[in-house]
């Protein structure tokens, strides 16, 4: 798998067997289902790190707000989504990819060998558990694998490992539920066409003591959920690398 960008600062290499054990533990934890092979294989090859182009490179550089000349020259990797985002210079843009999040296996890695930087990237199990346990945020069956917009943003990156849509990667914007011009009408419009697909109007028609209504609830816990790609390799082939000043659609 050759990427179009290369990793800083990621966790020492995984083996079959690290693997092995990071889908016992998710399966253990989230009762999550065996990850896609292609994203195993990008584990294999890169575990984890900070996407250079993007955000780790213009920190590193030792940016300041006044340099607007080298802040426009600097690239990032993004991709692209439904959405129609648009900035106060009505720009149109898409989204970032910051990082990847790694496996550490505390039973075979030294902390003491970890960097500033390793220190703060994310952990794939960490991660969910923030995500789905601390926050409730992911829905079933859904995996956090990666953060996106910038370094600070709470964005990610997931795979589906459910059944209908397994290895799907879905884009999760942390503000989705604010209303903002450059959302357009899309997670709106979303939610009205699965309660249309149940000859529903409202949310409040939903009996949750039913399967049925459990399904449609965990439908809508979908929508701010944005399908970006069918696969993980997909989704990596069809990343673009700009500089930052450049306008996206």
């Amino acid at each position: 798998m050759t990427l179009s960008f290369t990793l800083k600062h990621s966790f020492p290499k995984l083996t079959e067997n690290d693997l092995l054990h990071l889908e016992a533990a998710l399966s253990e934890k989230f009762d999550y289902p065996a990850l896609p092979q292609d994203y195993k294989q990008f584990l294999l090859a890169n575990n984890g790190g900070y996407v250079s182009h993007g955000d780790i490179d213009i920190i590193e550089s030792g940016y300041r707000f006044e340099d607007e000349e080298e802040w426009e020259r600097m690239k990032k990797v993004y991709f692209e989504t439904p959405l129609f985002w648009v900035r106060d210079n009505n720009r149109p843009v898409q989204p970032a990819i910051v990082m990847f999040c790694g496996f550490w296996r505390e039973t075979t890695m030294k902390v003491e060998q970890l960097n500033k930087w390793q220190k703060e990237l994310g952990e794939i199990i960490a991660a969910n558990e923030y995500s789905k346990h601390d926050f409730n945020v992911l829905p079933d069956k859904l995996i956090s694998i990666g953060q996106c917009g910038d370094i600070q943003a709470g964005d990610l990156l997931c795979i589906s490992l459910a059944e209908e849509d397994y290895g799907s990667i879905y884009y999760y914007y942390n503000m989705w539920y604010y209303p903002a011009k450059f959302h357009g009408t899309y997670y709106a419009d979303k939610e009205q066409a699965i309660l249309k697909k149940y000859g529903l109007t409202d949310p409040t028609q939903i009996d949750k003591r039913t399967a049925l209504g459990k399904q449609i609830e965990e439908e809508l816990r979908r929508v701010p959920f944005v399908k970006v790609a069918d696969s993980f390799t997909d989704f990596l082939e069809n990343l673009t690398t700009v500089n930052h000043g450049q306008s996206k659609i």
